[in-house]
């Protein structure tokens, strides 16, 4: 009997005839991946002047090859991916040596301010506008220090910054450190006594996050916050999950709690199965929103270095809760 672990799980779970089928075969999806989410990422990992600094591959080569990759030839998928595989790995291994920012943000004299908004940016210069004016404007009571991490962006984003938000702690990187250690570079120096992670493309819509803020001040232990977030068009967006098990990627991954009741996928998954209008304690959160007390990192050390992008937010909510904390979401926020 083959997967035996497996089917031990399934069982649990599953009505009897699924876990007897047959065996059947799938596909990793490269080809949409490399020209829909990861275009931007495959394009700055592995650009032809990553390529000829690190000096193992023909730059030359490299360029031509995701070129093509990224004009349709998808059997060209899989180097692609090796290479920048490769790449990330050497960032995370080889390159020991901290990247130093080109320049700190500068020195604040005074008293400390309540909170510290941080927003990392890689190229988003327009939307990165958006979410400083709507900090600007939501925030404004709250009088928070507002600090932008950016990642060497081409597009003429940090001198947006420069120029339009002067009162912004600006960090400018000479290349891309990834998510994780461009928001450690930030709360290294923040100064508030609470922090706040926003994504750069997020907008605050009214003034529920001050709300949020005011509430957790008040709290003798306050959680880590999540808020309820949004698509432009008013759809909900799943930002609330179940830390991964066995269990769970059977059911998840491979599409198995399709057979389950609506009522059990809620209970078993979180995610987008549940009333996201019900406030609750969930293990871990997406890292576009995060509000929490300053102890948090203190405590924790904030995010993994390990990490470039994807998966920090889950491994150190799990560190969080570790250490004591809950992670909650607020539906009203």
């Amino acid at each position: 009997e083959g997967k035996v672990l497996l089917r031990r799980v399934a069982e649990e779970v599953l009505p009897p005839g699924l876990v007897s089928r047959g065996k059947r075969g799938f596909a990793l999806p490269f080809e949409v991946w490399l020209r829909r989410e990861m275009t931007e990422a495959i394009r700055d990992v592995v650009s032809e002047a990553a390529v000829a600094r690190r000096g193992v591959f023909d730059p030359d080569a490299a360029k031509r090859l995701v070129d093509r990759c990224l004009d349709g030839e998808a059997r060209l998928g899989p180097p692609v991916m090796m290479l920048f595989s490769f790449e990330q790995w050497a960032r995370r291994v080889l390159d020991q040596a901290p990247v130093r920012p080109e320049a700190k943000p500068p020195e604040i004299e005074g008293p400390a301010p309540e909170l510290s908004v941080i927003i990392v940016n890689w190229n988003t210069r327009d939307i990165l506008r958006d979410c400083l004016a709507s900090v600007a404007e939501h925030l404004g009571p709250v009088r928070p220090e507002v600090l932008v991490v950016d990642n060497a962006s081409s597009d003429g984003s940090a001198e947006m910054v420069a120029g339009d938000f002067q009162q912004v702690r600006l960090i400018r990187n000479r290349e891309n450190l990834g998510f994780a250690r461009a928001n450690n570079q930030a709360m290294a120096v923040a100064r508030g006594a609470f922090f706040l992670l926003l994504n750069s493309d997020t907008l605050l819509t009214d003034d529920s996050v001050a709300r949020l803020f005011s509430r957790l001040q008040g709290d003798a232990d306050p959680p880590v916050a999540h808020c309820r977030l949004l698509f432009p068009d008013g759809r909900v967006q799943h930002s609330t999950y179940r830390f991964p098990s066995l269990k769970l990627a059977l059911l998840e991954d491979f599409g198995l709690y399709k057979f389950l009741s609506r009522r059990r996928q809620a209970e078993t998954l979180l995610a987008g199965y549940w009333a996201h209008d019900e406030e609750r304690d969930v293990d871990w959160v997406a890292g576009a929103f995060m509000l929490f007390p300053r102890t948090v990192y203190e405590k924790t050390g904030g995010f993994s270095e390990a990490y470039f992008m994807y998966g920090e937010d889950m491994e150190w909510c799990a560190r969080i809760r570790e250490a004591g904390w809950n992670i909650r979401y607020f539906p009203d926020t």
